[in-house]
This record gives structure tokens, sequence and C-alpha cells, in this order.
């Protein structure tokens, strides 16, 4: 796997300019996910939290007992039901991958973190897809048969007992909310199989997986505001009046 490294805003955008290439794909092809230390594992919560399937199946049932009194929303199927879960902080089967490279970079740089190296990794999803269920593309609402996705779900959301599959899948759905659009939001689902998507995506010969790093803790600030001076600002990113409040604080040194 190639590790590629930045200093600069610039050098970063020079590295994403060239990632087509690497993977032979098309630039819309790749996704991205932005971390603050590249020791964390591209899993979601329910696998680094090494919660069972019994305290799962408790965990959704009881946000479906309570959630309609907080959230005007109403999900059309059973995954939006889980990306609504995972939005608001529950642990899930669902990682948070972005079709953006420059949000992922912020989110990789916004919080202090001194002693870690900050990654963004860029992935070909179509590819992890091939290899985990034998689907040339990004598995969309439309595509959710049974035999694909249904069983990857909590069984609470779901009328079958079978086991949760073992490999992970990609798939895209709904941007529901200003937040998802804003963040180009899309998702990994998580079988039973803990191992990183990095690690799962290397049995390929093909590039599936890059992983590109900040050089070093000391460009975190300049790369950072090199982003706010693109446009790129907090609220852009959260679309909530808490995000809008910490920019204008931080625009105004309070």
């Amino acid at each position: 796997m190639e590790n590629l490294k930045f200093s600069s805003l610039s050098e970063y955008l020079e590295i994403i300019r060239e990632l087509p290439e690497k993977f032979n794909c098309h630039a819309s092809d790749l996704w991205y996910r932005g971390i603050k230390d590249q020791t964390m594992e591209l899993i979601p919560g329910i696998c680094w939290r090494e919660i069972n399937p019994n305290r799962e199946e408790s965990l959704v049932a009881e946000f479906m007992t309570y959630y309609q009194n907080y959230s005007k929303h109403e999900p059309n199927n059973a995954l939006e039901l889980l990306a609504l879960m995972q939005h608001y902080g529950l642990p899930t089967r669902l990682l948070d991958w972005s079709m953006s490279p420059l949000v992922s970079l912020y989110f990789a740089l916004e919080q202090d973190n001194n002693d870690a190296t900050r990654v963004v990794w860029a992935m070909r999803p179509q590819l992890l897809n091939e290899l985990s269920i034998d689907y040339k593309g990004i598995v969309a609402p439309n595509d959710f048969r049974p035999t694909m996705i249904n069983d990857y779900l909590p069984k609470y959301l779901r009328s079958n007992n079978a086991d949760v599959p073992e490999a992970p899948v990609a798939l895209s759905l709904p941007m529901v909310n200003q937040r998802m659009t804003s963040q180009k939001g899309v998702f990994t689902l998580h079988g039973f199989n803990k191992n990183s998507i990095d690690k799962y995506i290397s049995n390929s010969k093909e590039l599936g997986c890059i992983k590109i790093e900040l050089e070093s803790e000391e460009f975190r600030q300049q790369v950072l505001q090199e982003l706010y001076s693109s446009g790129l600002k907090e609220d852009d990113v959260y679309q909530d009046l808490n995000s809008l409040s910490t920019r204008i604080m931080r625009e105004y040194g309070i």
C-alpha cells in the first residue's frame, strides 16, 4: 500500500489530482476518510468498541423507542434509520466516508492531537464491493435486495435471523439532512470481520487504498488556515448554529 505525504494545502491538492491515475479510475469514483490519528483503524464503532450482537440489539431497540420524540425526519427504510443512528453518535456497523477530499482533510485537522499523525485515506469503493459481494458498483437504495444487504442490519431491523456477513460493503444513501449533504457523506457497512478496510482490500491485485499523511504536526495550523482561506469553514461542514458560533469566535479571535 502506498503512503503519500504533504505539508501544505497545495501539496495535498496535487496528490489528490494524481490519484485517478494511480487508481486507474475517474476522480468521482474515489472516497475519502480523514482521521486525526493514523492508529485509528478503518472499522466502525460497533467493532472498535467490541459491542456484542445482543448489546447492539439493545442500543437499536432503545433508539427506535425514543427517536421520534426528537426527529421530524421519518426514514424510508431500515438503512436510513441506521444512518440516522450513526449521524447522532450511536455506535453502528456504518463507517463514515466522504466524496470530498477537502471535507475529509478538515476532519483530519480540526481537533488538537499533538502526539499523532493525521491522515486522509483514499479508497476505491467499487473494488471493495467487487471483493466482498462480487458487485461492480456502489450499492444504492434500489439495490437493497435481501441477499445483498439486509443481513448486515441488526436483527431488530430485519425479519430473518441470518448471521451477519463477513466482509464490508460500500453504499450510498439518500442525503437526508443538510449536514450529510455538505459533507458529501457515504458509508461502508461492516460485517463480523473486524479487519480494517485497508487490510481487507489489500487482498486485491489492484490498488484499493492510499494513505495520505500530514508530514508533521507543525504544519497542522498552516494547512487548516489554508482550508479556511479557501472557503471551507466550520459551519460549511457542520451546518448548525454551534459551528456558526465557533467560526465567528475564531475569526474574531475570541
